[in-house]
């Protein structure tokens, strides 16, 4: 009967051995991967473990996944701190355009030319100039960098010496400078030998008299002087008015004889007097027996009488001398 009944049913004996033979694929399958990417270990799929050659064998077989490929490294260049965009001589103009690390910054040009930075940090110089050797010198700060201009050439070596041309006409005389400032006095010079006296000039004119001055302090008696000599008699005053009576005096004593008078009395007269006054002496043994100041002032003696003198606004003085 199970004979019968397996000869009627082969079905569910081929499926078991189809079943088995495609689980061992699928293991074989899942060992590959594994030796591959370590083909110096067994894995439970190789021979040696119970388990059959044939799924190793195309494991081996089958590709594995590819190695990385190392990426070369990109070079970047260093950020300069002064950026040059253009440089280069256009239409009679010298352009150099850029940018630097920091705003506002003032960017130099061959060390005399300068521009500031905007808010971006970029710069603009245009202007017609042409650097000597076709390279520009920036600095920005402690920055520095040089930049090659393009569409300019150096200057180039100073030709030979032309020859001299004619010579042109005089110009117009120029206007005269400024007077210069005085130059520093020299030493002075050794004294010249003394020259002749020279022809005496005119007399100059006769000056105003000044004001008289203030009487000063009447001084000291001074030694008695020579008698000078007589002067002239002056003009006679006018007759002045007659006076009143005066009182009747005492009678005098007995008078000498007009003769005697005459002889005993000695005239002495000086009609011009100083700023310090006028002065009369009579000789030794004699004195003052009267003294009058012309024009004004009265006399006053000294020397016991033998000598009198008058104020200086007197215009003179007259006394009489007589022997003692």
């Amino acid at each position: 009967m199970r004979l019968d009944h397996a000869d009627k049913c082969p079905a569910p004996r081929d499926f078991m051995a189809k079943s088995l033979i495609g689980l061992m694929i699928l293991a074989g399958l899942a060992a590959g991967p594994a030796a591959a990417q370590a083909p110096g270990q067994v894995s439970p799929g190789q021979p040696g473990r119970g388990m059959s050659a044939a799924p190793a064998t195309d494991a081996a077989a089958a590709p594995g996944p590819r190695a990385a490929r190392p990426r070369p490294k990109r070079v970047v260049a260093p950020s300069q701190p002064i950026q040059v965009y253009d440089a280069r001589i256009e239409a009679g103009d010298l352009r150099i355009s850029g940018s630097v690390r920091k705003a506002g910054t003032v960017v130099i040009l061959d060390e005399d030319i300068s521009v500031m930075a905007d808010s971006r940090g970029r710069f603009l110089f245009r202007l017609p100039y042409r650097p000597a050797t076709c390279v520009a010198a920036l600095k920005a700060g402690e920055d520095e960098r040089e930049a090659v201009v393009a569409n300019c050439a150096p200057a180039g070596e100073p030709g030979p010496k032309g020859d001299a041309g004619p010579q042109g006409e005089p110009g117009p005389q120029g206007l005269a400078g400024l007077a210069g400032a005085p130059g520093v006095a020299g030493p002075a010079g050794e004294a010249g030998p003394k020259g002749e006296a020279g022809p005496k000039g005119e007399a100059g004119l006769k000056g105003e008299t000044g004001p008289q001055g203030p009487i000063g302090p009447k001084g000291d008696v001074g030694p008695k002087g020579d008698v000078g000599p007589k002067g002239d008699s002056g003009p006679k005053g006018d007759t002045g008015s007659r006076g009143a009576a005066g009182p009747q005096g005492e009678p005098g004593a007995a008078g000498i004889t007009a003769s005697a008078a005459t002889s005993t009395l000695r005239p002495v007269r000086n009609e011009t007097c100083s700023s310090g006054g006028c002065e009369l002496s009579c000789d030794s043994g004699e004195a003052f027996v009267s003294a009058y100041c012309l024009s004004s002032g009265s006399p006053s003696f000294a020397n016991g009488g033998a000598s009198a003198s008058c104020p200086s606004d007197a215009k003179g003085m007259v006394g009489f001398c007589s022997r003692l």
